[in-house]
């Protein structure tokens, strides 16, 4: 039996929407504030671009053998009772991972890969989000197009740090612990 798509109401908590783009026929959504954002298609640049980000990221875990899991997108970051995102790529280091669940619960490092109609939604609303979430100790923004990675780590509070990384650098994440060669996250674009 399929599910009939119903409209979503004008404002929705974090857990009515989860409930709501459970039954939803296509596309993907996320809750910013109360109201659903409909996400744009991808270019094939981007997917390329995520899919290889997801496997920087799982073979640097693996090589080091951290006891963390690394999700592609699909898997949902709860930032409160209104907002609701799904990033391209998260890692979450300890702890028990239910794997029959949509959302991750405490996600170490969250990645976004950036296209020109989401760039200014990635920074100037999700990336503070991500960071309101005491797991969160790295964001990730992609640029696909430029090749490079604007990576935000947590510091001493208030402070984050910034650091533009090319093609010809070498992406460290400490916690938890991994690095990969940036241009691994161009191959093929």
């Amino acid at each position: 039996m399929s599910a009939v798509a119903k409209s979503p109401p004008p404002k929705m908590t974090s857990a009515e929407f989860l409930l709501w783009a459970e039954v939803q026929p296509e596309g993907r959504y996320e809750l910013h504030h109360g109201e659903i954002v409909t996400m744009q298609s991808e270019l094939v640049r981007h997917t390329v671009v995520k899919a290889n980000v997801f496997r920087c990221l799982q073979d640097a875990v693996r090589a080091r053998k951290l006891p963390c899991s690394v999700f592609t997108d699909g898997a949902t970051v709860v930032i409160d009772d209104t907002t609701t995102y799904g990033p391209d790529a998260v890692v979450q280091c300890g702890g028990t991972v239910d794997l029959d669940a949509v959302t991750v619960t405490n996600p170490t490092i969250i990645v976004e890969v950036s296209s020109p109609s989401s760039v200014k939604y990635d920074v100037a609303l999700k990336m503070p989000d991500y960071f309101s979430l005491p797991s969160v100790a790295h964001v990730l923004l992609v640029d696909p197009v430029k090749k490079r990675i604007i990576k935000h780590s947590r510091g001493e509070a208030p402070q984050l740090l910034t650091e533009l990384l090319t093609v010809s650098d070498t992406l460290r994440l400490d916690p938890p612990g991994l690095e990969f060669a940036v241009a691994n996250c161009f191959a093929d674009t």
